[in-house]
């Protein structure tokens, strides 16, 4: 994970000052899972939380609830904030609105996670295994519009690759999550096809640091990376009933937690 500390320092000594948010347009990231899960060391990553809130988002759930249910707790500010309480779309107290699992398997007429499977096994050499979640016509109805707007599936042989396209991220609290997300659905979207994870490339739009993240930023940096944890899927493992109960970093070696605030999104 050397490069997401390069990326840090370079967004906190090259970043745009916005209102004291530091931020760059067009950076990425390339991990190669065969050389280990990309699972941040230099501070500890509840890697749990992430694989539950990709279950919730293949089961399509939008209910706070369902996410809970999962040990995901950081739904709840943008389920609850003023904003989306006031908006006529939020059918109910608990719902965060047409958001991620929402788009993957309803919101374009179909299941997108199925057909992609289907598609990758069918004609892997295809260059349309998109899968698309930034839906311009649904996002009002949503309490935060999607941060991912796309994923792009490319097979190379044995191999499946996957680029994701991040319109915006937060480096520090958001980017760790979101790469363990991003590793595990490509292992487990490959596992599907009986393929193999290689190359998970991140196109960011917007990469930003916030002025609340300095200090944990400025302990992080001087951090060296541990080596990287495999993940290990169980027996059961499967895309269409998946939990966070069915995988796991094994192995996860980490320095000491570094405690970044949550900024809610106006």
């Amino acid at each position: 994970m050397i490069s997401y500390i390069s990326l840090m320092k370079k967004i906190m000594f090259e970043g745009q000052n916005s209102n004291g948010t530091l931020s760059l347009f067009g950076e990425t990231l390339d991990f190669d899972l065969r050389n280990g899960f990309p699972l941040v060391t230099t501070r500890k990553i509840n890697y749990k939380a992430a694989f539950g809130e990709l279950s919730c988002f293949l089961n399509g759930y939008t209910d706070v609830r369902s996410f809970k249910a999962q040990g995901v707790n950081f739904w709840d500010d943008d389920c609850y904030k003023e904003k989306w309480a006031n908006n006529p779309n939020k059918r109910h107290e608990y719902d965060l609105g047409k958001i991620y699992g929402y788009q993957w398997t309803e919101g374009f007429g179909f299941n997108q996670i199925h057909k992609l499977i289907q598609n990758l096994k069918d004609n892997p050499s295809s260059r349309r295994h998109v899968l698309i979640t930034y839906n311009p016509a649904d996002l009002a109805e949503m309490c935060l519009p999607p941060c991912y707007v796309s994923h792009q599936f490319y097979v190379e042989g044995k191999f499946l690759n996957m680029l994701v396209h991040q319109r915006s991220a937060d480096f520090c609290l958001g980017v760790p999550f979101d790469i363990a997300s991003f590793a595990a659905f490509q292992s487990l979207i490959a596992r599907e096809v009986g393929l193999v994870p290689k190359t998970l490339k991140i196109i960011f739009g917007d990469v930003h640091i916030y002025k609340e993240h300095f200090e944990g930023v400025k302990i992080q940096i001087r951090r060296k990376p541990l080596d990287l944890p495999a993940l290990v899927f169980d027996a059961h493992t499967n895309i269409r009933k998946f939990s966070a109960h069915n995988v796991d970093a094994y192995i996860y070696n980490y320095h000491d937690p570094i405690k970044y605030p949550f900024v809610v999104q106006s």
